[in-house]
């Protein structure tokens, strides 16, 4: 499993042309951002909920490759490439995962600059 941070879910943010008003702090340490700045349980999580993965994949048309012990998102310039066990929800994680370090990637890039 890898850890999504809150820069990287900002940089992913970034990418995707959301604003980003705080972050907030879930239980176990996870973090989600508050895009509107109004703190009425709509918070962006990307990397813990499936719709708002497709929704930044879909923005940033990143595609989907599967294989049985791995899945890979691609971009025009990227690819990330996260193992999984095989089973349903551990597949959709490492979806999640390679989408929002895919988008964490271009925000960087924007971010310094280039894209």
């Amino acid at each position: 499993m890898t850890e999504i941070t809150s820069e990287t879910l900002e940089l992913a943010a970034l990418a995707a042309g959301m604003p980003v008003r705080d972050m907030v702090d879930m239980s176990g340490g996870l973090s989600c951002l508050d895009l509107d700045g109004d703190l009425d349980g709509e918070v962006w999580r990307p990397h813990l909920d499936d719709g708002d993965a497709a929704r930044l994949a879909v923005r940033l048309r990143i595609y989907p490759h599967w294989g049985t012990e791995w899945v890979a998102v691609i971009n025009r310039q990227d690819d990330y490439v996260v193992a999984h066990d095989g089973t349903e929800p551990d597949t959709l994680r490492a979806w999640r995962e390679a989408v929002v370090l895919c988008a964490a990637e271009v925000g960087r890039r924007i971010r310094e600059g280039g894209r």
